[in-house]
């Protein structure tokens, strides 16, 4: 019997024969995805604001408020003034305050009452800001609103109150509700205090400066002989030697009480000149 002369193929040969094909196809396929080239991505480019930094202050955006406000101060633009004294009634705490800072830094006398205004707000922060400009411009006007923040509950503010009071520390009545927050309850008003009567070198000071080498504190111990050596007054020399006969538990305060005291010592002793024999 004679064979066809077509043999059919197998099953298993032809699904080889199928999976090849596929692979091929696959391979072809992708060949030409990569060859083909992109089309470049369109990309809208951003529009420039053109508008000045005091036309950006009335933008909707506060970040926008904000920026501009501070470029100005850095810019110090007298011509922003004007809308910068407006911008401390921005409903946005942060455009306030920079709007207060960059009011100081330009440094015109129209921004004094408008910052002592501010020394009112609700935000500590602005009060601080406030409180900072308002010291650059040394102006005596604004004496009666900072000593009134010494009377804040806040020990941060009356911190600043104090460091901006020393603009003024030529006048008596500035002196003396600086010496009385020596006995301030919070220690961080006291060692403010403590150091500013010491740059004045403040001899009224003494009593209380001797009281707080006593402190439960013991950097405004420190601070207190320190300034006593500093300030000079040979009364201070007993109660600094009292002091170091308790022994402090800081070794640091116990150097720095002896360094008041050899401070103080020397400069009581006559010097002696000429040879010895």
């Amino acid at each position: 019997m004679k064979k066809d002369a077509v043999t059919k193929a197998s099953p298993k040969y032809e699904a080889k024969k199928s999976t090849v094909a596929v692979s091929e196809v696959k391979k072809s396929t992708e060949a030409v995805r990569i060859e083909k080239p992109t089309e470049p991505v369109k990309t809208e480019k951003p529009e420039i604001d053109k508008r000045t930094n005091v036309q950006k202050l009335k933008d909707e955006n506060w970040l926008v408020r904000r920026n501009a406000a501070i470029s100005l101060g850095t810019e110090k633009n007298k011509n922003a003034v004007l809308p910068l004294i407006a911008l401390l009634k921005d409903e946005n705490t942060e455009v306030r305050r920079c709007a207060a800072v960059s009011l100081g830094e330009i440094g015109d006398k129209r921004a004094v009452p408008h910052l002592l205004k501010s020394l009112n707000d609700a935000d500590g922060g602005m009060i601080i800001d406030s409180a900072n400009s308002v010291a650059k411009f040394k102006d005596e006007s604004s004496i009666p609103s900072l000593k009134k923040l010494l009377a804040d509950g806040r020990p941060v503010i009356r911190i600043t109150a104090l460091k901006s009071l020393l603009v003024f520390s030529n006048k008596p009545d500035v002196q003396a509700v600086i010496v009385e927050r020596l006995n301030d309850e919070a220690e961080g008003v006291r060692l403010t205090a403590v150091q500013s009567v010491s740059s004045m070198k403040l001899k009224s000071a003494v009593p209380n400066l001797i009281k707080n080498i006593s402190d439960v504190n013991p950097t405004v111990r420190a601070e207190s002989a320190k300034a006593l050596g500093e300030i000079g007054d040979k009364k201070a020399i007993e109660p600094l030697k009292k002091a170091l006969e308790v022994k402090d538990e800081n070794p640091e305060v116990i150097v720095v009480v002896k360094q008041a005291i050899e401070k103080l010592t020397r400069s009581v002793i006559p010097v002696k000149t000429g040879i010895q024999k």
